[in-house]
Order: structure tokens, then sequence, then C-alpha cells
């Protein structure tokens, strides 16, 4: 595990210990099909090209494995030994808890990232956001070996083939149903501190969200452009600019009225 570390950190490549649930990736992703390389070589020439994809998955994506199975080993020694079901149920405790906790921290923890970056000290960032990787390989690992061990429990424990058909098939079908399908792959071979103004330190995890989205089982509340425009017209409000990200929406006219920039920022919140 030790030795998975500190080359990966080497090959500044310690960003990749990440993994789902705190990392997912979309049946819907436009870049389905484009997988990066360690040294982003182009298709055209082959040659390198080759040689960086053996590289990419010898090297980087080994070391990532020996990281997870060094991990692993170590809380079967020391993590309730004597006692598998006490010792995956702790482990549950572990990985989910510090789960949750790391998704709140992603914006703190990016902040500071974004200020290391600011002053120019690009060592610390990379210790920073790579001590902030670690936690979450951590807690990834241990959700895996719960997870695991309690399907050996109590799944036909008798019969270990049917056992793993069943999860398998639990499994697959259950992440394409919720469309993340993709999602079970290994992919990407990612840069530690390639994205810039604290990106990289954000989890790219909605899975529910995305279903909503995508599975047409539930009524959509966003309103077409058409809609909201009739909307606004009837509520007599003069023409605004829509400024729209990601988690925010700002209604920006210097000719509103305060009661009719209220009543339009009102109909954003219901929109969005």
């Amino acid at each position: 595990m030790l030795i998975g570390c500190f080359l990966l950190i080497g090959m500044k490549s310690f960003r990749n210990v990440v993994a789902p649930p705190l990392v997912t990736v979309s049946d819907f992703d436009k870049n389905y099909f484009i997988i990066k390389t360690r040294f982003r070589t182009k298709a055209k020439k082959s040659w390198n090209y080759l040689a960086d994809n053996l590289f990419s998955v010898a090297i980087p994506g080994s070391l990532v494995v020996s990281v997870w199975r060094g991990q692993w080993a170590v809380l079967d020694h020391f993590l309730a030994a004597d006692s598998l079901t006490i010792s995956c149920l702790i482990s549950g405790g572990i990985g989910f808890g510090l789960t949750v906790i790391l998704f709140f921290m992603q914006w703190p923890a990016s902040w500071v990232s974004k200020a290391a970056e600011r002053r120019k000290c690009n060592f610390l960032r990379l210790v920073f956001e790579d001590s902030f990787f670690y936690l979450a390989c951590f807690a990834a690992v241990n959700i895996w070996r719960s997870i695991w061990g309690l399907c050996d429990i109590f799944i036909l424990p008798e019969q270990p083939a049917w056992s793993n058909a069943i999860c398998h098939l639990i499994g697959a079908f259950g992440t394409m149903i919720l469309l993340h399908g993709n999602s079970v792959l290994v992919r990407d071979v990612q840069i530690d501190g390639e994205l810039k103004d604290g990106r990289g330190l954000f989890f790219f995890s909605k899975s529910l969200t995305l279903f909503e989205e995508r599975s047409g089982l539930f009524p959509s509340t966003v309103m077409s452009p058409t809609d909201m425009k009739d909307k606004l017209a009837d509520a007599n409000l003069s023409p605004v600019i829509i400024v729209v990200s990601s988690d925010k929406a700002d209604s920006l006219d210097a000719t509103s009225t305060p009661a009719q920039t209220e009543e339009t920022q009102r109909i954003l919140q219901h929109t969005l």
C-alpha cells in the first residue's frame, strides 16, 4: 500500500485512488468512449499512443489496485479480526460516515485548494489535495469491504457460486437501471493538480438526480423557455437577462423595480 501511494504521488496520479460511491459516471456522459491516458497522447501518433495506453494500464492502474488491496488487508488484520460480521459492520459505518463528511467538506476543501493556488503554493496544494483523496479512498474501500463481506455472510453462504452470481446480477442490473452502468469501469488516468480553481476537490456523484431527470418516471418541474417567458409576461414584468449556473439563478435588469425583481426571483426559484 505504501509503495503504491508513494509511486502514484511521484507520478502525480494519486487522485485515481478515488472510486465509487464518491465518483460515479453516468450512461449519458458525452465522453463515454473517450478514455484519457496518463500522458494525453493523441491517437494519430500510433506508437506513442499505444505505449501511453500500455503504461496507463500497467503502471498507474496496477498501483491503484495495490493501494486498495493494501488498505483492505490492513482492515482485515486490525478491525475486529475475531468477528467478520462485526468487522464488516464497522467498516460500513466508517465508510458511509466518512463519505457523508467528505461530501460536505468538498466546498471548504475547494476553497483551501483555490487559496493555495492563488498564492502559488503548488506543492502545498498537491499535498492537501492528495490527503483529501486518501480519505476518499479509505471511505470507498471500507464501503466495498463491508458490502463484500456481508454478501459472503448472508447471501447463500453455503453456495458461493450462486451467491456470487446473484450479487453480480443485482449489481449489474441495478447500476443499469439507475443509468450508471458506466460507473463499473475503471476509466481515465487523472493527473494531480490538473483541475484548477479548486474544481478537483468536487466529487461527481449525482446518481439520484440524474435518474429523476432521465428516467421519465417523475413529472418535470422545470419550465420551458417559452413557458417561462409567458409566466413573466403574465406577472407584468419587464424583460430580464437570466444568468443560470448549476446551483443558482440571478435576474439582472437595471430597469426592474424591487417588487418586479422579487417576483422574478420567486418565479425562477419555482422553475429551477
